[in-house]
């Protein structure tokens, strides 16, 4: 398979999911639908792909601490999204790496967005 490099932007200016949220099961529970078939809709135009490494990129604008493994709940409604949508066939390590990070965003945008970048391996 040749080289693919495909980027979700994601409309989100803070973290739906996070780890220090303590929200009731039934809230967290639509969250997590609502984003994995947000992410199955934004790659039904990848190629499929026997492997692929996936980063989640938190693009912020202030420089207040935040923990990247707060969006690990996130990540996995994303990366069950791209399974959804027959990117990968499954999304145990064997078939995709997961990583979040924590930047800061560039000046020329005007809020903190995400992204989610797939690259086959």
């Amino acid at each position: 398979m040749t080289d693919f490099l495909g980027i979700i932007r994601i409309p989100l200016t803070t973290n739906p999911l996070s780890l220090n949220a303590r929200m009731h099961w039934s809230q967290k529970a639509r969250h997590t639908k609502k984003w994995r078939a947000f992410a199955a809709q934004e790659a039904k135009h990848f190629p499929q792909m026997g492997a692929c490494d996936v980063t989640l990129t938190w693009f912020v604008k202030t420089n207040h601490r935040r923990d990247e493994d707060n969006l690990y709940l996130l990540l996995k409604a994303l990366c069950d999204g791209l399974v959804d949508a027959g990117i990968v066939p499954d999304d145990t390590s064997r078939e995709m790496g997961k990583q979040c990070r924590i930047e800061r965003a560039p000046t020329h945008e005007p809020i903190a967005y995400m992204e989610l970048k797939v690259e086959n391996r």
